[in-house]
């Protein structure tokens, strides 16, 4: 992950697709029951609608990871492999 990055620098990439770049933006994996939970969460509870929410698997959510160094490659349900570096894994 690229942490050396400054804020908003994908503003300036030109391989991140438009979009209505307001409020925070998560990122979450659509194929992830705990994700899917969580956003419908953050979809109940914004009542201002301030956060807009990303799949990880459409090519605006993909282009934002990949902006910052996470290269996501799916390895089974509930795991995520960034660069080969990390490795996250959840277990219903």
């Amino acid at each position: 992950m690229y942490l050396n990055r400054p804020p908003f620098s994908y503003r300036s990439d030109n391989t991140i697709p438009n979009f209505a770049d307001v409020g925070p933006i998560c990122v979450m994996d659509a194929h992830c029951a705990l994700c899917a939970r969580g956003a419908k969460w953050i979809t109940h509870n914004d009542r201002s609608a301030e956060f807009r929410i990303a799949p990880l698997q459409s090519d605006w959510g993909n282009a934002l990871m990949t902006h910052y160094g996470w290269i996501p490659t799916i390895l089974r349900p509930g795991s995520i492999s960034l660069r080969g570096a990390v490795t996250l894994h959840w277990t219903p």
